[in-house]
């Protein structure tokens, strides 16, 4: 499957209306870094910085592999619930986020919020451009995700 083929892309899309979640997360950076084997303390304290993140939920594990394959992230397993799920954060998960946009109709408002949010980041080099804007755009998704579904048109 190739990550252009608009058949494979639709099918992302759908999977991911139905199993997947879009959130943006405050991150705190370690207090401790490792350098040549030996973990040391940060001398400052980085800041906390805001991450987008995408995930999807599934009991069987092939449809993740194969998002994975073409998108990356990381498959996990929780043993307790026997569901499986793949996680994508950053930049991978904005190149997600982007592909799929066109097709998607459950999350369509999330996904471009998340592709807005995104691009904040690559405004100013990797610095967060407007912090007031990106606290703004993660609150937006926490409302977006508390809609009833029933308001949502087809």
């Amino acid at each position: 499957m190739k990550r252009n083929d608009p058949v494979f892309l639709a099918w992302c899309a759908g999977f991911f209306d139905g199993e997947g979640t879009v959130g943006v997360y405050r991150h705190a950076p370690a207090k401790w870094y490792t350098y040549k084997g030996q973990r040391r303390p940060r001398k400052t304290q980085p800041r906390t910085e805001w991450i987008l993140r995408l995930a999807v939920y599934q009991n069987h594990v092939r449809p993740l592999r194969l998002i994975r394959e073409e998108f990356g992230g990381s498959l996990f397993y929780r043993a307790s619930t026997k569901v499986w799920f793949l996680v994508m954060a950053g930049k991978r998960a904005s190149e997600l986020a982007r592909a799929i946009l066109p097709y998607s109709v459950v999350k369509r408002e999330e996904l471009t919020t998340a592709i807005e949010f995104a691009e904040l980041r690559h405004v100013a080099g990797g610095a967060w451009a407007e912090p007031k804007r990106q606290a703004k755009l993660a609150a937006t998704l926490v409302l977006l995700k508390r809609k009833d579904p029933r308001e949502a048109a087809l």
